[in-house]
């Protein structure tokens, strides 16, 4: 039997949900990188992943980019 290992994730899509309306500030940018930053410096993935995290809101600040990378 094959076991499926966590070790052996390439890609991990992040997608945080905020509640209906809600403004996307800077606040909530930084959360997604913080679990990015917690994920890559885990000791539990040998190689280190491509990630790509999405924050999903009502709308955007207007002081903020629309993509950052």
């Amino acid at each position: 039997m094959q076991e499926n290992n966590i070790n052996e994730c390439k890609r991990i899509l992040i997608i945080e949900l905020k509640k209906g309306g809600f403004e996307i500030k800077q606040n909530e940018i930084m959360q997604a990188m913080s679990y990015v930053n917690a994920i890559y410096s885990s000791s539990s993935l040998p190689a280190k992943p491509t990630i790509n995290a999405y924050v999903v809101g009502g709308k955007i600040s207007n002081t903020l980019s629309r993509d950052i990378k």
